[in-house]
């Protein structure tokens, strides 16, 4: 693999010095794809590629310093300055699942996060004695935040459910066409199956039986096997970069700079590979955290109001039927959607790991004609 550094911009994103926009945003979303953390683990010359396309599609995308690039090259611009949240945000989808699990950077331990990091991934200087200097306020404060913004989603997630009960047929070929695309950002298809796996666990756990039960279960299990390897991963990361700070000691006897010089660059790189694979899996577990809440923020409502078990039986008593509950029905509607996500999601990955997307591309064309004959515009 060559050095994205030493390539321009249009190279970095394989495309032409007259590409549009359009044109840009999806070259921008193939090549973050190649070179995502999740099919790079440990190369750290893939995560170099991954923030030098970043940087180009920050430059490509702003026409203004388009114009300066095509006029001057890289000399025309100021110093790219590397954005750890914009690299963040690409990792996560590069912004497109804002509606269902918002911006990954306003997650809580990723704000304290950026507060502990340079921009090449290592701990800054005093990040141990920083992250001991957050008062109770600033937690509170971050906290309050992530309530707001999970109501916020909320919101987002009952207007969706409701939009079910207008057309179901229409409803369930959007979410289709929906997941198409999202399967097509960085890291888009292993996200959507999280959320759709998610949804199918909290409907199933709030319409209750063994299959909520089950759910729950399953829930915990996750949870638990994730955060521990997890845990290890984050403690190896931060024992690399401590190793990597006292190795820099500048009081090293000089017949050792050459040989130490040698060995900090290869732990950079390793710390530089294993970083944003870190924060893609702390990531991941934080945002199925915060998907569960505002899913919780939709239905618990629900189920406080739902009559109980008594209630049911004197209904049917007296009417013969049973009326399903506002609960029981927006939970199927999210069951439907978690199903529809991680069908779309698995195809998607299975071509991925195949390198084939001709069986992914035929699903395409089946949804794009099923969207278009429940809207009225087949042929």
């Amino acid at each position: 693999m060559e050095d994205g550094a030493e390539w321009g911009y249009y190279e970095v994103l394989e495309i032409e010095r007259d590409a549009t926009q359009a044109e840009i945003k999806k070259a921008y979303f193939r090549t973050a794809k190649k070179y995502h953390p999740d099919k790079n683990r440990g190369n750290a010359e893939a995560e170099d590629m991954f923030k030098c396309i970043n940087e180009a599609h920050e430059c490509l995308s702003n026409p203004e310093k388009r114009a300066l690039y095509d006029a001057h090259g890289k000399a025309g611009l100021e110093t790219a300055q590397i954005d750890l949240r914009e690299i963040v945000k690409t990792v996560f989808g590069g912004g497109m699942f804002e509606t269902i699990f918002g911006d990954v950077c306003t997650l809580p331990m990723i704000q304290q996060l950026f507060q502990q990091v340079e921009g090449d991934g290592r701990l800054a200087a005093g990040a141990f004695e920083n992250d001991k200097n957050w008062n109770a306020e600033q937690r509170a404060a971050l906290k309050l935040a992530e309530e707001i913004n999970c109501q916020q989603l909320a919101a987002y997630l009952a207007k969706k459910i409701k939009q079910s009960h207008q057309d179901s047929k229409m409803f369930a070929e959007m979410i289709r066409s929906e997941a198409l695309g999202l399967v097509e950002t960085p890291g888009g298809a292993e996200l959507l199956g999280i959320v759709g796996y998610i949804y199918i666990q909290e409907a199933q756990q709030f319409i209750g039986g063994p299959l909520g039960w089950a759910a729950e279960v399953a829930e915990r299990g996750h949870y638990m096997a994730e955060g521990a390897g997890i845990l290890g991963q984050v403690v190896g990361v931060l024992s690399m970069s401590k190793k990597l700070e006292n190795e820099g000691n500048p009081l090293a006897a000089p017949q050792q700079n050459k040989s130490q010089d040698l060995q900090q660059m290869e732990l950079q790189k390793e710390v530089m590979s294993k970083g944003l694979d870190t924060v893609w899996r702390v990531g991941k577990l934080l945002l199925e955290e915060r998907i569960r809440k505002v899913v919780e923020l939709v239905l618990a409502p629900l189920q406080a109001a739902s009559q109980g078990m008594v209630d049911s039986i004197k209904e049917l008593f007296f009417t013969g039927q049973v009326t399903e509950s506002d609960l029981k029905r927006q939970a199927m509607v999210l069951l439907q959607m978690g199903t529809i996500w991680t069908e779309i999601s698995a195809a998607a990955l299975i071509s991925e790991a195949e390198g084939d997307n001709t069986g992914f591309a035929s699903l395409k064309r089946q949804v794009n004609m099923a969207a278009q004959a429940a809207a009225g515009e087949g042929p």
